[in-house]
């Protein structure tokens, strides 16, 4: 997911308001989250094979059920 991140990141600070800062955290669409989720379980083998020079942050958000 490095380079979604790498041209998403630049692109939203460019559109943000700088008067009101808010997180970029929120929930996504279920067709966006299942196709994320299959990109980094797809990157997470590769990175059993390879070893990559780059990353990012995940956040995870928990419920008590």
């Amino acid at each position: 997911l490095f380079p979604v991140v790498a041209l998403w990141r630049p692109l939203s600070l460019a559109l943000a308001n700088k008067q009101t800062p808010r997180s970029d955290l929120k929930p996504l669409p279920a067709i966006i989250n299942q196709t994320l989720t299959a990109l980094i379980l797809r990157e997470i083998e590769l990175t059993k094979q390879i070893s990559l020079p780059f990353g990012s942050s995940v956040f995870a958000v928990a419920k008590k059920a």
